[in-house]
């Protein structure tokens, strides 16, 4: 990245300064953004950068919007966070009036972070009646026939409200009950009373769908929409955006995008800000979101605080956390008032640069603007701490958020138990454990992981084997991380035919390995001087398309150096995956191959033979050795 001297304007280094968050104006990044504009919300900021960002939701608002090249009026629902493939459309969609329903703006976070049990945003909106047929329809002993669609026939008569139908979606799908929404949804797109709805029906269910993680039906219901000629508007396409976003697809979300400007459509603030939301889920480079940015403000559309929320988690997901400070300043400069989403994303950003000092500026600097660190900003810093080994002040930041008021959740707990876990302080984790319980939150696989891992490193294996039974019998599924840190443990402490029988389990479990998981089973052959077993996985590995890492060949290397003579010389031979007469680039190395090499014709020694082709394929593979590799390569060479 280039310097950012000349990035920001005076002002939003002004504001920078005043919020106690430092801009980079020196050293090195991985983007440049570049800002110029001189008045407070005028002007547009014009980043280059490269890489990418965060956030959105759903929000209902009201405006007119040009479909299809028309101007005719359309309702208004706008959600952030939802996508589709390229399918162009075309009818235009009908003509509605706007309610009450579309009156002002709602925070598309808000309705993005809807699930079971939250507020009904849509209280007082709609009829009684609508709330007694929403019951009726969630209380219905099974989902046989078309028992959700024979329902709504029952009431159809007594649901005369605007907003019945459209309720009766939404509260089907914030109960987690897609299957009777979308039987409820093909009801509804029958009736031609409620044709004037049609469009805006369309766009609830792919929101809802999107939202549920069912992609591929939102994207049946949104090409049928569009067939029948109500699907080719900016809101579909935006719900659309939205599914594809959630779920990290932003390859399909971007093609919906670029289909909706074909189509006519005209993306409004909600769209834009969706799209920079699907590239920062979807690991798109900050250059990328940038440009949507750019190109909003071109088109007219001004950024709000959710736009520069999602530019900031774009840069948080990327470890940009000078860039995430960059797009800080600028929404300060633009006078856009920053929120606690803001300033968690922040904290993320800057947490993952390991940037733990600024990060500390940043939170102390919240409560000058009314803001109060919530849980999850201090189980933000706290992981931040334990991740570069700053435990103490990990465990003072747990301490001190409890004295401030603020509950731990689940994430709180797990990073303490880990943290203590790791100190070896594993009566304090189980205290923790307890408190955990006590407050009414069960521990889950994320808890057990880190006991487990902990427990194996400690070289205590009973304890580790016992917490792996203990979560099987209370229902938890174990994954690929607590497989391999039993595995790991059964390696440390030599039980080859545990760490195997556990292998086994995992493969019936159905399960793909990865290569810490493969790294452990590798080491334990190892360890037991079943060098060819070790081999055969590790052909097993890299034909899955796994690559192993340098913990895979320093065991390799390490076993063919403490084995010395190979019982089949051939048979090694064969299972060397790199020739060893291979040149290799690196000046060191090629000294290292040499020294090991007239080790072996002076001992005929094929293990160190097969070191070196170790050696050789690592190199390769671009891993440089390590401490490991070397003190492996000296044994061999004994």
């Amino acid at each position: 990245m280039a310097s950012g001297a000349g990035f920001l304007s005076a002002e939003a280094k002004a504001a920078s300064a005043a919020a106690g968050v430092g801009v980079v104006v020196g050293g090195h990044g991985s983007a440049a953004l570049k800002g110029a504009a001189s008045s407070s919300r005028g002007g547009r900021w014009r980043p280059t950068t490269r890489q990418g960002g965060q956030h959105s939701g759903d929000a209902w608002v009201a405006q007119r919007v040009a479909v299809a090249g028309s101007g005719r009026a359309g309702w208004g629902h706008q959600q952030p966070g939802h996508q589709q493939q390229s399918q162009t459309a075309s009818a235009a969609t009908t003509a509605g009036g706007l309610n009450a329903e579309f009156c002002g703006r709602r925070s598309t976070r808000l309705v993005s972070k809807f699930h079971h049990g939250r507020q009904k945003l849509y209280m007082g909106k709609h009829s009684p009646e609508a709330d007694m047929a929403a019951q009726e329809i969630l209380s219905a002993p099974s989902m046989s026939g078309n028992s959700t669609a024979l329902l709504l026939e029952k009431w159809s008569h007594q649901l005369v409200g605007l907003e019945d139908f459209p309720y009766l979606l939404r509260e089907l799908g914030n109960r987690g009950e897609w299957e009777r929404a979308l039987q409820g949804y093909e009801w509804m797109v029958q009736q031609g009373h409620l044709r004037s709805e049609w469009s805006k029906l369309a766009s609830i269910m792919i929101s809802t769908l999107g939202r549920l993680g069912k992609v591929e039906i939102a994207l049946d219901v949104f090409n049928r929409a569009q067939k029948a000629g109500f699907g080719n508007n900016v809101y579909a396409y935006s719900a659309m955006v939205s599914a594809y976003g959630r779920s990290g697809r932003c390859r399909e979300a971007l093609k919906v995008f670029q289909a909706m400007k074909k189509a006519g459509c005209k993306p409004n603030l909600i769209t834009y800000n969706t799209i920079i939301d699907a590239c920062g889920k979807g690991g798109v480079d900050l250059k990328k979101a940038l440009d949507i940015f750019e190109e909003m403000q071109k088109e007219g559309v001004e950024p709000d605080r959710i736009t520069f929320n999602s530019l900031i988690a774009v840069c948080s997901r990327g470890s940009l956390w000078e860039d995430s400070q960059r797009v800080f300043a600028e929404m300060q400069r633009r006078g856009i008032e920053q929120d606690i989403f803001t300033y968690n994303t922040l904290i993320d950003a800057v947490c993952k640069g390991g940037q733990m000092e600024l990060a500390a500026s940043i939170m102390s600097s919240m409560r000058l603007k009314n803001i109060s660190p919530n849980v999850v900003t201090y189980s933000t810093m706290i992981d931040g701490y334990g991740k570069l080994g700053c435990f103490e002040e990990a465990i003072g930041l747990y301490h001190d958020m409890k004295e401030s008021g603020v509950r731990p959740d689940r994430v709180s707990y797990n990073t303490l138990i880990d943290i203590y876990a790791k100190l070896g302080r594993f009566d304090d984790a189980l205290t923790a454990c307890k408190d955990m319980e006590r407050v009414g939150l069960k521990a889950d696989v994320v808890t057990y992981n880190a006991l487990i891992d902990a427990y194996g490193k400690q070289g205590k294996y009973k304890d580790a084997a016992g917490l792996f039974d203990k979560m099987k019998a209370e229902g938890l599924v174990p994954n690929v991380l607590t497989y391999s840190a039993l595995i790991d443990a059964y390696s440390k402490a030599g039980m080859h035919q545990d760490a195997t029988s556990i292998f086994v389990e995992f493969k019936r479990a159905g399960l793909k390995p990865d290569v810490v998981l493969y790294s452990s089973l590798i080491d334990s052959c190892c360890k037991c001087g079943l060098v060819e077993d070790a081999v055969v996985l590790l052909q097993e590995m890299t034909q899955a398309g796994i690559q192993p890492n340098i913990v895979t060949y320093n065991s390799l290397i390490d076993a063919y150096g403490r084995n010395g003579q190979v019982d089949n010389v051939e048979a090694a031979k064969g299972n060397m995956p790199i020739n060893v007469f291979n040149k290799v680039g690196d000046r060191s190395t090629e000294i290292i191959c040499k020294t090991l090499t007239s080790q072996q014709n002076a001992n005929d020694h094929t293990g160190v033979l097969a070191a070196v082709s170790v050696f050789h394929e690592m190199q390769q593979f671009g891993l440089k050795p390590n401490v490991v590799t070397f003190s492996a390569i000296l044994n061999a060479c004994r």
